[in-house]
């Protein structure tokens, strides 16, 4: 029975008939501004921080649904420019922000969002690692924990993705358990089969070092989507360590998006940047953007995903589908009356 604000009273009557003695509950005002969060697979919500931490896209209506305030704390949700976001078709993304107030008005928080982070919980392999610093350590979304390569030895670490993805960055918290600083030597490359790797980020002269106090050290590769496209991430450790220490990483961190279709009709060439309508003559005047926006999924982080310079109802060949990224880089995809495009490379 939810409590009322002030005394309330309740009498427990057992089986056997005998009214014992009421009860009393004081209810007072909460004074801690929280959140709840009934879509774990969309988001992760850290009240101790105030992030909420994106981990896939979801959009206004969504997140309004899924989102509460704990003991009396309201919410609102608000765009770049401090206005409420009403309008539940919207995505959220990382430029909106959260304002919790705590019943009783004695606690204010702004929740802000961190970006989806593709790596979260992806199969991930290393060359070498302790048996009680494996790997997984590195894709856990625990700062808390590490992977750690075996002593003395050069080694790598790989993230499947699961898919390609259009990639804006790349983040490594790398770690320090020893007793001396580390400065970590090392290439981030990027493959679309998991053997051919491509050096998308050179840190061999990387000076950032992780010390012993913080032991954290992130650094962040920024990439050019338009060229940094696949679904394997590697992190080459050239150098750095002395011979009797191990490798590191606390986080891997990888931040990028990729357009996708729910339907058999529609193709998305990635490589070509097209939308391709397979059979558009049995689509005739009956195909709309309704239909073609109801199919066009976005993975990943980005700002904003729409039809682009058209005010027409219907589709037609030649139009344009406009993401524009996290970064603020708008990407236009064309759509196509054809056969699908060959993919090479």
């Amino acid at each position: 029975v939810p409590l009322v604000l002030g005394e309330n009273t309740a009498a427990v009557k057992p089986e056997n008939g005998t009214v014992l003695d009421p009860v009393k509950w004081t209810r007072q005002k909460g004074s801690t501004a929280q959140l709840a969060n009934a879509a774990p697979d969309k988001m992760e919500v850290d009240n101790t921080n105030a992030v909420i931490t994106l981990r896939d896209t979801i959009t206004v209506g969504e997140f309004n649904d899924a989102i509460s305030g704990m003991n009396g704390t309201t919410l609102t949700l608000l765009d770049a420019q401090g206005a409420e976001v009403t309008d539940r078709t919207l995505t959220v993304n990382t430029t909106m922000t959260v304002r919790a107030v705590s019943e009783d008005e004695s606690d204010i928080k702004t929740y802000t969002f961190a970006e989806p982070n593709l790596a979260a919980g992806k199969e991930v392999t290393a060359a070498t690692q302790l048996g009680m610093f494996p790997a997984t350590n590195a894709v856990d979304l625990n700062s808390g924990t590490y992977w750690s390569s075996d002593r003395g030895t050069r080694s790598s670490i790989t993230v499947d993705l699961g898919a390609d993805y259009n990639l804006n960055n790349v983040m490594i918290d790398w770690y320090n358990n020893g007793t001396n600083p580390r400065t970590y030597k090392y290439t981030v490359q990027l493959s679309r089969d998991g053997e051919n790797f491509t050096v998308v980020d050179d840190k061999s002269e990387n000076n950032v070092a992780a010390d012993t106090t913080n032991r954290h050290a992130k650094i962040t590769s920024e990439l050019d989507p338009a060229t940094a496209y696949g679904r394997y991430v590697k992190i080459d450790i050239t150098g750095g360590p002395g011979w009797s220490d191990c490798s590191e990483i606390s986080e891997i961190t990888v931040n990028g998006w990729r357009l996708t279709s729910s339907s058999e009709d529609y193709e998305v060439d990635e490589k070509n940047r097209l939308v391709i309508i397979r059979n558009p003559a049995s689509q005739s005047n009956d195909f709309t953007w309704q239909m073609l926006n109801a199919a066009l999924h976005m993975d990943g982080t980005h700002l904003s995903a729409q039809e682009h310079n058209t005010s027409a109802y219907f589709v037609i060949d030649g139009d344009q589908w406009k993401v524009v990224d996290s970064d603020g880089n708008e990407h236009l995809y064309y759509v196509r009356f054809a056969a699908a495009v060959p993919v090479t490379g």
